[in-house]
């Protein structure tokens, strides 16, 4: 985790902080270099299989109710 100063006011032309400074917690911007290829197959398996699964199990419910009507 990253920190950074933030200035509570409004910065002046004098570059001066009126209010106080602030440490906050910074999260650095996601940067698709920072993955490695493995992890990047495994998001890119999951986000495959989770439209896949729900929609494979209604249209195998969806026969199962074909089979039984007749």
């Amino acid at each position: 985790m990253s920190f950074m100063l933030v200035c509570d006011g409004e910065i002046t032309s004098a570059l001066e902080c009126p209010g106080g400074w602030v440490v906050t917690t910074y999260t650095p911007p996601f940067d698709i270099t920072q993955l490695s290829p493995e992890t990047a197959v495994q998001y890119f398996g999951a986000g495959f299989l989770l439209p896949v699964v729900p929609l494979s199990a209604a249209l195998g419910v969806a026969i199962l109710l074909k089979l039984l009507k007749g």
